[in-house]
């Protein structure tokens, strides 16, 4: 996957990665992880998902 951001955003983490010693792309993909998990909160009711019969797995 490549991304194209805009100047701020690029900008801004390249600030954050400078700051916390972390790659550009950790810091990508932990905001992406924290933002889709805050979106399935929000949006998607809990459900469960049948994985055979060995486990049932809960997702939001």
């Amino acid at each position: 996957m490549s991304l194209r951001l805009p100047a701020d955003v690029a900008d801004h983490l390249a600030a954050l990665s400078a700051l916390t010693g972390q790659s550009k792309t950790f810091c990508a993909t932990e905001a992406i992880v924290e933002h889709i998990d805050d979106l399935e909160d929000g949006v998607m009711p809990t459900t469960v998902v049948r994985l055979g019969s060995r486990r049932d797995v809960y997702r939001r």
